[in-house]
């Protein structure tokens, strides 16, 4: 039997003078399809990184689902109130939505909550949530798009509300907000916001 050395290094094959192969030699191609064994794999080497990214996605999913079984979010009522002090004509035309961010998709879940509503000085709006469509999770807000007929929008004062934004966004001018989360408040408790405009 021969053996042609040109060959045997072209098909990627190398000796040190040892006789064994040197490093970094052997690649996917030289292994037999479905010879890799766990036996052959070291303890904890395999990470979460190296999952194929449908997997990752898999797994991101279900903790996300399971983060969110274990934190609910609010539903009750929402009453939402036009306060201003100083002109009786300014009235707060708005539209109110519920968000949340899904991390694992890496997108905004949005549910309208009350449609165009124009709400004169002293008035409110109450929005009621029903448990069916409750809030995904603790971690979701409130996001208000507002149109006023003059002014400034300010917050008056709140009860079991926390105010996280008063901004400008391309939809138009919001005020995003968050609901206390505490057991009474979220299974079924009345939170409130107002606002002022000057």
């Amino acid at each position: 039997m021969s053996f042609n050395l040109n060959e045997i290094m072209s098909k990627g094959f190398y000796l040190t003078a040892g006789g064994g192969l040197p490093a970094n030699s052997v690649n996917s191609s030289h292994i037999i399809d479905g010879t890799i064994a766990t036996v052959d794999l070291d303890d904890g080497i395999i990470t979460e990184a190296k999952f194929h990214p449908n997997l990752q996605l898999a797994l991101g999913n279900f903790s996300q689902s399971l983060y969110n079984l274990e934190n609910p979010g609010f539903y009750g009522t929402l009453r939402i109130k036009n306060s201003n002090t100083s002109n009786t004509g300014a009235t707060m035309t708005i539209t109110v939505q519920s968000e949340y961010y899904d991390q694992p998709n890496n997108y905004t879940d949005v549910v309208p909550r009350l449609t165009s509503t124009t709400i004169n000085k002293g008035n409110h709006v109450d929005i009621t949530i029903p448990i069916s469509t409750r809030l995904t999770n603790t971690a979701s807000i409130f996001r208000m798009y507002y149109t006023l007929n003059f002014g400034n929008l300010s917050e008056y004062s709140n009860v079991n509300v926390t105010v996280d934004e008063i901004s400008t966004d391309i939809n138009g001018d919001f005020a995003s907000f968050s609901t206390a989360t505490t057991y009474a408040v979220i299974n079924g408790g009345s939170v409130e916001i107002s606002f002022e405009i000057s």
